[in-house]
């Protein structure tokens, strides 16, 4: 049975992995959908849970300059080091987080709670630490009952790739928001057939992915990328050939956004009571 150790080791070394490509055009538009639901003014207190590199709350700090943030992850990342200065990062294996009752604003939550052996405890830390009426936004993998059939093998390996426990489903959240205190804000869906495309074919198939690193982003190719090494947007053809790629398939995919069908569930809730039911 794998330990603590086994899952820190795990996570850590992904994230090394998806160093190089973390300024992709996925990644951007994760941060401006994050920024319109949360809603932050100067002065808030944003909670990036399950930050990884800490590309997400950087990325959104430099976009929101009066918001501070926090990022909280099972292990320290060596890039952090090198990420906003109005953001401070705490290492937390377990919960509670250390983090008073009542003193956030913002939750920002991307594909994390998937990993986690009891979800309902993350929900009811969340409402611990918002204030009344703020809020959190939460991205995760949709329900296997009601993604389209076609994208289930896909899913399954990437569930095998990334250490996915569960998925999730607009009942899930339903539920969730109902016993702890929450309101769902908005609920809509991501990554539909043409980005279907890209996941399937090249970002889980580890010889493409490898060639495609290697033009776009030679400097950070295996073994020569150490973690502490940030990618820098860089002028080249083949970068901005690929990135434009990406773009172009989100906008093919954005109609469906509403479609249940889609491989990715995320959800914006607020807080609406200051004790959630089961309290």
């Amino acid at each position: 049975m794998p330990t603590v150790r086994d899952f820190e080791a795990f996570y850590k070394t992904r994230a090394i992995e998806k160093l190089p490509t973390s300024d992709n055009p996925e990644n951007e538009a994760v941060v401006s959908k994050a920024i319109t639901e949360l809603r932050m003014q100067d002065g808030h207190l944003l909670v990036d849970f399950g930050c990884g590199d800490g590309y997400f709350i950087d990325a959104i700090l430099r976009r929101a300059p009066g918001v501070r943030g926090i990022g909280v992850d099972l292990v320290v990342h060596e890039a952090w080091r090198h990420r906003s200065d109005r953001g401070r990062f705490i290492v937390s294996p377990a919960l509670p987080l250390p983090i008073e009752s009542g003193t956030v604003d913002a939750i920002f939550c991307s594909q994390v709670i998937e990993h986690v052996p009891h979800p309902e405890n993350v929900l009811h830390e969340f409402h611990r630490i918002l204030k009344v009426g703020g809020r959190a936004w939460i991205a995760t993998p949709n329900s296997y009952s009601d993604v389209l059939p076609l994208f289930r093998p896909l899913q399954r390996r990437i569930d095998q790739a990334e250490g996915h426990l569960r998925h999730f489903s607009a009942a899930d959240f339903a539920f969730y928001a109902q016993r702890y205190g929450f309101s769902i804000v908005h609920l809509r869906y991501d990554l539909f057939f043409a980005l279907f495309l890209y996941y399937n074919f090249v970002a889980y198939n580890a010889r493409l992915k490898g060639v495609l690193i290697g033009m776009v982003a030679p400097e950070l190719q295996p073994p020569a990328h150490p973690s502490s090494v940030l990618p820098t947007r860089r002028t080249g053809l083949a970068k901005r050939l690929a990135f434009s790629v990406l773009r172009f398939l989100r906008l093919v995919d954005y109609p469906f956004r509403y479609f249940p069908g889609n491989q990715v569930i995320e959800c914006t809730l607020i807080k609406r009571v200051a004790q959630p039911s089961d309290s």
